[in-house]
Parts: structure tokens; sequence; C-alpha cells
């Protein structure tokens, strides 16, 4: 199924409908300059009132199916003899606009993709239609501070999840038995890692504590983790 590039184009139902409504201003007053006659504002108009009538529905929706199981859970499992609770009233939804054909998406991609290549496009009508991809954020590295989580597994393996995000992976250092010392542990580029704490002479339980920073250039840069402690498990 065709949707219109994430670059550009919202996630949300609802904010897909406030952009549909900009861009359906925008798009009738640039259209003349731009090559586009009356009936494909008209189509263009028709397919945001569609839009906007799907995300009020939808709110519809989504209300009444909360209401729904607030119900269900009370008549299933409220207590006994309760006042009786009122059963929710299916919404009644707003009367539909102008006909609008099914394949909202696939017009607006391809009516996007011929803004971009009319004769008077600028970039100025771009922002204005809100069709300029917008650019990642970038990272700040000073910033960056990861928040691995640990899990002890049998073999004083220690199991690390993290979020790589934009970065290349952790830097992983470690103080065993509070021993004032920390030591580089190793980098870890994919989640989880595995890092195996060397057995004491007496087999018994380590306590280990570990803090990270995360990799770019294969460099640590950035905040350190909170410090997380955990017990091995022999």
């Amino acid at each position: 199924m065709p949707v219109p590039s994430r670059a550009w184009f919202p996630a949300s139902l609802s904010e897909r409908a406030t952009w549909f409504q900009n861009f359906a201003t925008q798009f009738a007053i640039l259209a003349p300059t731009l090559n586009f006659d009356a009936g494909q504002v008209l189509n263009v108009q028709n397919d945001n009132e569609t839009v906007q009538w799907l995300a009020q529905v939808d709110v519809q929706i989504n209300n009444y199916e909360k209401q729904m199981n607030a119900y269900r859970k009370e008549m299933l499992e409220g207590p006994n003899f309760a006042p009786n609770v009122n059963l929710p009233l299916p919404p009644v939804y707003p009367v539909p606009g102008p006909p609008s054909d099914p394949g909202i998406f696939i017009r607006l991609i391809e009516l996007v993709d011929r803004i971009r290549v009319a004769g008077n496009y600028s970039t100025d009508d771009g922002e204005a239609l809100g069709i300029i991809p917008s650019k990642p954020a970038a990272l700040i590295p000073n910033e960056l501070q990861p928040d691995p989580t640990l899990t002890a597994l049998p073999g004083n393996v220690i199991e690390i999840a993290f979020k790589r995000g934009k970065t290349e992976g952790i830097d992983v250092e470690i103080e065993v038995d509070n021993s004032g010392t920390w030591e580089h542990a190793g980098k870890f580029f994919k989640s989880p890692g595995e890092l195996v704490i060397p057995q004491n002479t007496i087999a018994s339980a380590r306590s280990v504590n570990l803090r990270a920073r995360y990799l770019l250039d294969n460099k640590p840069v950035g905040l350190y983790s909170e410090i997380d402690m955990i017990s091995t498990i022999p």
C-alpha cells in the first residue's frame, strides 16, 4: 500500500489531517502559478474533506472503544452487585463531505511529484505546501547517553541490551567486587552483547558495576550511562 514519504508526511492520522488542511489551502493559492487548473484544486479539496472526516471519526471510534472496554471490565471484574453502569452509546458520525474516490495517498504522491517538476515551482512553494523533506536531527555527541539493561546469565555472563540509535554501539567499563578500579571491558556493536566475568578462586557470585558510553567513529563519546550494579551467576 503506497504511503507518502515520512520525510515530509506525518505518521499519525490527526497530524496527517492537520498537514492535509494546510496543503489544500496552500495548493488552492499556488495552483494557478504552478499551472494546475480548478478541477485539480477541487480534487484536493475533496480529498482533504475526506481526510478531515476520517480523522474526526477515528477520534469517536477510539473514545467509544475506551468506553466499551471500561464497561466490559466493570461488568466482568467489578464488585458483586455494584451499582449498574451505563452502556456507552455508539457514536453518531458526522455527515461526510463531498465524495472522494479511494486512493487518496496515490493521488497525493503523484500530485507532489508533478508539483516538484512544475516550471515555476520554488523551495518557498514547497515549504508552504509542506513537501520539503525534513533533515534528520544531527547527533550532538556531547549529549549522548546510553541506558543499557543488564541481565545475569549462568556462567558469569552479563547480557547487555542497549539502543544503538544512530551511533555505532557502546563502549563498556566495569568495576568488579568494589575494587575501586574501572576496567575497559569491550566495545559492543550489536544488542544484546555478552560480557563474561572471570570466575574468582572460591567460585562465588561477583558484584559488577557497569557503565557505558556511545561509540562514534569507533571512539567513546558523550556522557557515561548511570552506573548499574549486578551480581553474576557462577
